[in-house]
């Protein structure tokens, strides 16, 4: 597909296509997934007043939506089955780096529940549970006391605030506040 050209559901089936018959990762336009958002938001936002075509628009979505997960799942495969990261774009990479942190955190880990490092994994355990997060409340909020012993708040519904995972984890929970941003 040329840099300039539209996308389309059919532009979309060749794209994915293309990637399924070959083994190599596909070059593809750098602003693909742009383009795919912007279509997609071009299709959401048509107004239909008819339940037909509503259902329709919806169906086109979702078929969309699968092409686009299968496109990433292919591509992504193939990098990590090549070991290359050729012809992917930064938004693939992106998230392939989260999947070899992933994988070297299984490691670490792995490694010190067989070598006894039990203080190790104590110490990994309490950061992740006072590690600061970004959240979204979406009901106000008296202020509390954190796992690290800070106290937060209080909040106000749409407040934008950092805290503790752990403690965000049970308030996501209970659906109080929403992640917006987890390192």
């Amino acid at each position: 597909m040329g840099e300039n050209e539209k996308i389309n559901l059919n532009s979309l089936y060749v794209t994915v296509s293309r990637e399924v018959e070959t083994e190599l990762i596909q070059e593809i336009n750098s602003n693909f997934y742009i383009d795919v958002s912007l279509f997609l938001d071009e299709i959401k936002t048509a107004e239909y007043d008819n339940g037909v075509e509503i259902k329709i628009k919806n169906t086109f979505i979702d078929i969309s939506l699968d092409m686009i997960l299968l496109l990433i799942k292919i591509r992504l495969d193939k990098s990590l089955k090549l070991h290359t990261t050729k012809n992917l774009l930064d938004i693939e990479q992106w998230i392939l780096g989260s999947y070899h942190k992933f994988e070297l955190n299984k490691d670490i880990i792995t490694n010190a529940i067989l070598h006894g490092r039990h203080k190790f994994i104590q110490l990994i355990s309490n950061s992740f549970k006072t590690k600061l997060v970004v959240v979204r409340f979406l009901h106000n909020m008296d202020t509390i006391m954190g796992f690290d012993l800070n106290n937060y708040g209080p909040f106000k519904r749409e407040d934008i605030a950092t805290m503790p995972n752990k403690n965000a984890q049970v308030l996501i929970g209970k659906k109080i506040i929403e992640l917006i941003h987890q390192n």
